[in-house]
């Protein structure tokens, strides 16, 4: 299967160690005895890295507000050039084990409500400057700025002091403790910036490239950073980051070689891909979830039964089949996918009952509407995802309209624009990350509106509870009331589907985001 090649590529590669490829094959099933052949049988096919080459990737979103300020990032395409441009304090393996980039070590009291990062020492950013303490001080800051306008600003919101207490330590006290802080620094926008820097048309940063080029909507070269403070890294000489919207225009560059790396591949074109010489499928199992997310301060779907009505709508094992091609795993319309610790295995997953809907619909009033939902070609899966989910309604006599939106400016215009859309939300490094940036009450991305005092709380106190079987209590009833209540329809958490072609060595998937979580530039080499 491509996942096992997958993860051979990455053990010969040194991406991932002895542990984590045996593990990695247990979640595919795979006995141990057998993974341990399978690792043998890479010991022999290890490669060295070879330097130099421009790698052209294609990204499936545009738009003219594309952004070199990551902070400020709305879309995956940002994300990518920041993780080049940038660096972090931590990032997380493949099995979301926070490790330390920018700091090498962490440690909180007893409360865990103050934490002291060391910082590593050596590192320069890219015009020369050494990045030190004050320069963390001043990004934390800038993102709990509401100026900045941040996604980031909600999961720092309990960061009351950062503090440079010298050259290479910082100190945060928080108003309220949070065991898991460490892993919220591994989320994408949480990038580190030079004190006082705010051009952005000429970015600098501590990361593995350079800025060379940028045309927003359009692509961007970045080139190595010689001075980088990761030994041997990058393998690259240039990164070519193209905005490639249209679905059939970026697998044809693919496929064409025009490009040796694809974000988000249509599920349809799987087979077509797997059977081109030169390039393969990479199927990440992931938390990844594209909702049709509602406003539920505008009618009808401030009405529960409105909701729960279009929750009942959808065979679940049906639309992964159809719309993923079988690469994905059910939804329970809450976030927390088996892919999470906190994942909630006793919460049963929502039944799909068009008679059900049928009565709620008409109990609300509503029996004639119309729900018009905007979908998009530049969401994963495309437009099959709402065409999918509205020919499933016509079995209640439910009428779902379907909107097309062009990819290019959907972010811009449509989504938390309309009052019923479809969405995308890559894996977090924590359930606790997820659940901040999309429900909590004051969270900027809070997509639905949906805001519940009792459900803060429950985050809050769970953030700060050491004993694990009532911490997982409280995630679990947290998945409840999304699932009940909330404004997502989430039918499915669909693989992360990337392709690459076979020059390209050292992708590191990753459940977090496309491209080994966007960090493809870092690991990557060509063998032309």
């Amino acid at each position: 299967m491509k996942e096992v090649k997958t993860f051979q590529q990455m053990y010969r590669d040194g991406h991932v160690n002895r542990r984590e490829f045996l593990a990695a094959m247990g979640a595919l099933g795979i006995t141990a005895t057998t993974a341990g052949g399978l690792l043998g049988s890479t010991s022999a096919l290890a490669a060295t890295p070879k330097k130099g080459g421009r790698l052209r990737a294609g990204s499936l979103q545009a738009s003219p507000a594309e952004t070199l300020d990551t902070h400020a990032a709305l879309s995956s395409i940002d994300a990518m050039r920041g993780m080049q441009i940038y660096s972090q304090l931590v990032q997380t393996t493949s099995n979301l084990e926070v490790v330390g980039e920018l700091a090498e070590s962490w440690e909180a009291n007893k409360a865990a409500d103050e934490w002291v990062f060391k910082l590593r020492k050596g590192v320069e950013f890219h015009d020369g400057r050494d990045f030190g303490a004050k320069d963390v001080v001043y990004s934390i800051r800038r993102m709990q700025d509401p100026k900045t306008g941040s996604a980031a600003r909600s999961f720092l919101a309990d960061i009351e002091e950062v503090v440079a207490e010298d050259a290479h330590t910082v100190r945060m006290k928080l108003s309220n403790a949070n065991v898991g802080l460490p892993a919220i620094f591994a989320e994408y926008h949480m990038k580190m910036y030079a004190d006082g820097w705010t051009d952005f048309n000429n970015p600098i940063g501590t990361g593995p490239f350079k800025l060379k080029s940028f045309k927003p909507g359009i692509r961007s070269v970045t080139e190595r950073n010689p001075n980088y403070f990761k030994n041997g890294l990058p393998h690259l000489d240039e990164v070519e980051l193209f905005s490639i919207p249209d679905t059939t225009a970026r697998t044809s560059a693919f496929l064409a070689g025009e490009i040796h790396l694809m974000e988000d591949i249509d599920p349809t074109t799987i087979d077509l891909i797997d059977q081109a010489p030169g390039v393969e499928v990479v199927s990440v199992p992931t938390a990844l979830y594209v909702p049709f997310s509602m406003n539920i301060e505008v009618p009808p779907y401030d009405n529960p039964d409105v909701r729960l009505a279009l929750k009942l709508l959808i065979d679940r094992e049906k639309y992964v089949q159809i719309v993923y091609k079988g690469h994905g795993t059910i939804g329970n319309d809450h976030p927390i996918s088996p892919a999470y610790p906190e994942h909630c295995a006793d919460l049963a997953p929502q039944e799909y009952d068009p008679e059900k809907a049928k009565s709620l619909i008409k109990k609300a009033g509503y029996e004639n509407h119309t729900f018009e939902l905007n979908g998009s070609e530049g969401l994963q899966g495309g437009m099959n995802t709402a065409l999918t989910y509205s020919e499933m309604a016509k079995a209640a006599g439910i009428n779902v309209k379907v909107i097309r939106n062009p990819a290019d400016g959907f972010w811009d215009t449509v989504w938390m624009q309309k009052a019923f859309f479809g969405s995308a939300w890559n894996m977090r490094p924590s359930a606790d990350v997820i659940l901040t940036t999309v429900f909590f009450s004051e969270a900027p991305w809070n997509e639905c509106r949906w805001k519940r005092p009792e459900f803060d709380k429950l985050l809050i106190e769970a953030r700060r509870t050491f004993d694990h079987a009532k911490r997982q209590e409280m995630f679990c009833e947290m998945q409840r009331m999304i699932k009940d209540d909330g404004g997502s329809v989430i039918p499915a958490h669909g693989n992360l589907l990337d392709a690459r072609s076979s020059k390209v060595k050292g992708l590191v998937p990753h459940p977090m985001g496309s491209l080994g979580y966007y960090q493809f530039g870092e690991t990557c080499w060509l063998d032309s």
